[in-house]
């Protein structure tokens, strides 16, 4: 597991057995995406996903039904990568500008055709979808 840093974050994916996490930095500007194998004792991926800027990573959501990973952001931003991430080097992703701060939760409908978010900005938002 990470060291000097704090947890934003974790899902698991029953079906490869695999642990996320997300990580931002105590001391430096960063933030990471690791996925764990073995309960999380052995570290496969570990990728930055922010460097060196004002930005973290505030909360994360595994859809298995949608095969997607939702990042939500300090900036109130969503990055939603295609799943399972492992061996896609560099991640690829798609960014939607959602809130005006820090992305507090993300939950997906039961139909899995809404997103919910909500902020610090004291909104909440559903999305509709698209597959």
């Amino acid at each position: 597991m990470a060291k000097n840093s704090v947890y934003a974050g974790i899902a698991y994916d029953e079906e490869y057995d695999l642990l996320i996490t997300a990580t931002n930095a105590n001391s430096k500007k960063w933030s990471k995406l690791l996925i764990h194998s073995d309960y999380g004792t052995r570290t496969i991926v570990e990728e930055t996903i922010f460097d060196d800027e004002d930005i973290l990573i505030s909360c994360i959501l595994l859809c298995k039904k949608l095969n997607v990973l939702l990042l939500g952001t300090s900036i109130g931003t969503v990055r939603v990568y295609l799943w399972p991430v492992v061996g896609k080097k560099p991640f690829q992703f798609s960014e939607y500008g959602i809130h005006s701060a820090h992305i507090s939760h993300m939950e997906f409908s039961s139909d899995y055709k809404n997103l919910f978010t909500c902020s610090k900005d004291n909104s909440l938002y559903i999305l509709n979808v698209i597959t």
